[in-house]
């Protein structure tokens, strides 16, 4: 179960570039000491066209 300020929070990854294509996105919902800032880490998995 994610912890309710996941759910409550808004993180965007910004890019460009018509060449760039998103193939999916993660919040990284585990840190060993929680999270040092107040938002969680993203990942994001981009092809190259």
């Amino acid at each position: 179960m994610k912890h309710i300020y996941l759910l409550l929070a808004i993180d965007f990854v910004f890019y460009k570039g018509s060449k760039l294509k998103v193939l999916d996105s993660k919040i990284v919902d585990y840190h060993p000491v929680m999270f040092p800032s107040d938002h969680a880490g993203v990942f994001s998995v981009f092809q190259i066209k």
